[in-house]
């Protein structure tokens, strides 16, 4: 039992480490930087070392091409028979800190602010196949993509709800 438990993780950490790969290389071929993996999640950054007026439509370039490419990963899964899963992302944009944060014992050089926590919570908010963007995100980017608007949301820690809009493919 044990061997066939730790057999099935291995598949898991292969799975992912191919998801992974794939979904950075576009990050980076996007002008972005990789924040950190949250268990299956990834969080990637913008602007930081890029021009912000171009950060929003980066982002956007990226969760697009996020989205076809696991669509043609988990097309070649089923093809092999094996289990597929699709991705949600948000994407928010705004002010945000950027250093180490953490205390003596443990560091991480990350990016955090109220925008970081609405771009979460847009991601939460994200099905399958989706790419959920605030209003920032949206007047920057209008005209560049198809976008539709979605209902207004609250969220965690938020008296005004957040106004978001969904990238259309």
């Amino acid at each position: 039992r044990d061997v066939e438990r730790s057999r099935g993780l291995g598949d898991v950490y292969k799975r992912q480490n191919q998801f992974f790969r794939i979904m950075v290389d576009i990050v980076f071929k996007n002008n972005g930087i990789l924040d950190k993996f949250v268990g299956d999640e990834l969080m990637a950054v913008f602007g930081v070392f890029s021009s912000e007026t171009h950060a929003p439509y980066d982002a956007i370039k990226t969760a697009v091409e996020m989205q076809n490419a696991t669509e043609e990963l988990m097309n070649l899964r089923r093809e092999q028979g094996k289990e597929t899963y699709g991705i949600g992302i948000g994407i928010n944009s705004g002010m945000a800190i950027v250093g180490n944060v953490g205390s003596e014992n443990r560091m991480d050089y990350t990016v955090v602010g109220d925008s970081v926590n609405v771009a979460a919570r847009l991601q939460q908010l994200a099905r399958e196949g989706e790419i959920i963007i605030g209003e920032r995100t949206y007047r920057q980017t209008e005209g560049r993509f198809r976008m539709q608007k979605r209902d207004e949301i609250f969220v965690k820690n938020r008296r005004q709800p957040v106004i978001c809009y969904e990238v259309l493919r």
